[in-house]
């Protein structure tokens, strides 16, 4: 009676122990997709990182490069200010000399 008594308990035990296995090992299942997906997020991340640091150092370069171009276009105004001065300058010169020329033109009529 013995034997048949623990015979029939471990038949009840394993019954009811079945279903527990079954979501146990869909459990297990489950947790081995997630951490695959987990690995694959994992890499993502790391290509995105990849792609920050190559963006961020491509932005160092654009911003120097703009630095460059900045102290460029100032030394152009700086260039051109100077220009118009010296056009200026000659302008003058030139009404003076034109007003000179008038008026050494009139002496000399005068002179005639």
């Amino acid at each position: 009676m013995n034997s048949e008594l623990n015979n029939v308990l471990k038949s009840v035990i394993r019954e009811e122990l079945e279903p527990v296995k079954r979501k146990l090992d869909s459990l297990e299942t489950e947790q081995l997709s997630i951490t695959t997906e987990m690995k694959i997020m994992m890499n993502e991340v790391s290509s995105v990182k990849q792609a920050v640091l190559e963006t961020n150092q491509r932005l160092q370069v654009v911003e120097s490069e703009q630095k460059l171009i900045k102290q460029a276009v100032m030394e152009t105004n700086q260039a051109v200010q100077r220009l118009e001065s010296i056009q200026e300058q000659q302008h003058r010169i030139i009404e003076m000399l034109s007003v000179r020329s008038i008026e050494q033109e009139a002496e000399l009529r005068q002179i005639k």
